[in-house]
């Protein structure tokens, strides 16, 4: 049902390029997963290298989180007396 007159042919290829641009936007969100996973993997097994050599504990490595989101969030910094 395509007609000679400009916009229904407008609105046709609109509707294609939006859903090429959904389908871009779909494949960016997967690659951010993924290089999101990488990372969490890299940080996790360095965690566990410094655990297993007895460099750092998990103690030092809460209060350094805690730290570094009070520093990140400070609005959210609730002291509890």
């Amino acid at each position: 049902m395509i007609k000679r007159d400009n916009k229904v042919i407008k609105s046709i290829s609109m509707k294609g390029g939006e859903i090429v641009n959904k389908l871009d936007i779909v494949a960016q969100i997967g690659d951010m997963k993924e290089v999101e996973y990488r990372n969490m993997l890299a940080v996790t097994s360095m965690i566990e290298v410094l655990l297993e050599k007895k460099i750092i504990t998990r103690e030092e490595i809460a209060e350094k989180a805690e730290q570094l989101d009070k520093m990140a969030y400070p609005e959210t910094d609730i002291t509890v007396k």
